[in-house]
């Protein structure tokens, strides 16, 4: 009988120890799981239209992204699996970002997955000559998803003129002027602030015209699509043109 409930005890204890061992597998693994999943999240990017020389371990191109339209481009040496770029499109992005368990010796630690393409849109492709012999009188200015409008008084105006390299107008109350470099769709404007006459308009009119010119010298990039003028930053502001005439003298 001592023998019987000894090896009964015996049984009653290891069942115990299994038990107790498979509880400890089974609540471990939902916290692994738990685990993994926090390395990986979901960002929204956005992608340049042109691919740009970098250098990694060797000379190549790379795209340029940035996750807020205010920052700066940086290089992008990774991949998006899924993504089919195309130069000359601006893309927002969704990605799903990861990180790589043990890379390989040179590979990157983050892996990148499509989502969703956001938005994509087309940067046209003019040059100098698209815009001069026009005189572009400003329609809106600001946010690029929500420009501001104009004063109707105040008429802001740009001409191009080629073979000097200048840009000039009115500003709603003065005139400016300045130098600058087109090349392709690129602009880029001399150092230093443009030159202004120095007349003084109502507080609204004064307002209107130090936006225009703050957000003009910022300007880096133009395009022309259905008979208007769109001069971009590159924190995504942007002037809006419409074909006019050239306001005669002070507003």
């Amino acid at each position: 009988m001592k023998f019987k409930r000894y090896w009964i005890l015996t049984l009653t204890v290891s069942a115990v120890i299994l038990t107790a061992c498979g509880g400890l597998a089974s609540s471990n693994q939902p916290g692994e799981n738990a685990d993994q999943s926090s390395l990986s999240s979901q960002i929204s990017m956005i992608i340049g239209p042109q691919l740009v020389d970098c250098v990694g371990e060797g000379p190549r191109q790379c795209m340029q992204i940035k996750y807020e339209p205010e920052e700066d481009w940086q290089f992008f040496y990774n991949q998006i699996e899924g993504f089919d770029y195309q130069p000359g499109y601006r893309y927002t992005l969704l990605v799903e970002r990861s990180e790589v368990q043990d890379p390989p010796a040179g590979g990157s630690s983050l892996r990148y997955v499509l989502v969703d393409v956001i938005d994509k849109v087309e940067e046209l492709k003019v040059n100098a000559g698209d815009l001069a012999g026009t005189t572009w009188v400003l329609t809106g200015y600001g946010n690029l998803s929500q420009p501001q409008g104009v004063l109707e008084k105040a008429v802001v105006s740009l001409e191009y003129d080629p073979e000097t390299g200048q840009l000039s107008g009115s500003s709603g109350c003065n005139r400016y002027f300045g130098d600058v470099v087109v090349d392709g769709d690129k602009l880029t404007f001399s150092a230093g602030p443009m030159g202004m006459t120095r007349m003084a308009c109502s507080d609204p009119i004064m307002k209107q015209e130090a936006a225009f010119i703050e957000l003009l010298g910022r300007a880096t990039r133009f395009a022309i699509q259905d008979g208007s003028l769109f001069l971009f930053t590159d924190s995504d502001e942007v002037l809006t043109f419409s074909p006019g005439e050239s306001p005669a003298g002070r507003q």
